[in-house]
């Protein structure tokens, strides 16, 4: 997010400009947040804040990837390792699957 902008705006932006989606429905975000110890810096504490946003493409979509990305892809949270996520932000998709099921 750009400083000052609106989650739901930049999550638009993300639909339209980056992933190239013509129109695309996405619901959210949800807004949670963590303190916890940070693993850099034992002893301090650290903050996330997460704007969790559901979004998924049409049946017919073709995912274009943009020139500046090494690789850009739809994946199932379901059935992708948590090792696979970058900085270590697994505990951010078990948060979302967790929600996601409860509200089933």
């Amino acid at each position: 997010m750009k400083f000052g902008e609106d989650p739901r705006d930049a999550a638009q932006s993300i639909a339209t400009d980056m992933l190239r989606l013509s129109s695309h429905a996405i619901r959210g975000p949800r807004v949670e947040v963590d303190l916890y110890e940070s693993r850099r810096s034992r002893g301090n504490q650290h903050y996330d804040m997460w704007f969790l946003v559901d979004a998924a493409p049409p049946d017919s979509y073709d995912l274009a990837v943009p020139p500046w990305y090494a690789e850009l892809a739809w994946r199932d949270p379901r059935q992708t390792q948590a090792s696979a996520y970058a900085r270590g932000h697994e505990d951010v998709v078990a948060r979302w699957l967790r929600v996601r099921s409860a509200a089933k």
